[in-house]
């Protein structure tokens, strides 16, 4: 599946959803939306939007 997005995105698969290199290249590039598919359900955290890995088929629809 490709996308062509202006935003960042990570995919966690595992329980640890620490993910620091994702965190700090948020930081410091700042970017205006960043994604994270992982286990968790639907979360916005500031610039950060954690979306449920069931929903990465529909993300060109939901977003």
């Amino acid at each position: 599946m490709y996308f062509n997005f202006d935003e960042e995105v990570e995919v966690k698969g595992g329980e640890d959803k620490s993910a620091p290199s994702f965190k700090k290249y948020v930081q410091e590039k700042e970017p205006k939306t960043a994604l994270r598919f992982s286990k968790r359900g639907y979360r916005k955290d500031g610039n950060v939007t954690n979306v449920p890995l069931y929903l990465a088929r529909k993300i060109k629809e939901l977003m």
